[in-house]
């Protein structure tokens, strides 16, 4: 199993952000199968924004790499 933290930022000219930095957490596992990688992970927003309606949390599942 592993955690995870992840922070960004993206400035577009023309376009009002208020808040351009973003950050999020986890936690997921990998797991090698015999048909190749399973990786599973779950994330939620550290700082979500409620005037953009966005989901707080997110799951990603994937096969074949890590």
């Amino acid at each position: 199993g592993f955690i995870f933290y992840d922070a960004g930022a993206v400035i577009v000219t023309g376009i009002d952000q208020s808040k351009p930095f973003r950050q999020s957490a986890g936690f997921g596992i990998h797991y090698n199968t015999p048909v190749g990688p399973l990786n599973l992970q779950f994330g939620f927003k550290l700082d979500p924004q409620s005037d953009f309606n966005e989901d707080t949390q997110r799951i990603h599942l994937s096969f074949g790499s890590f």
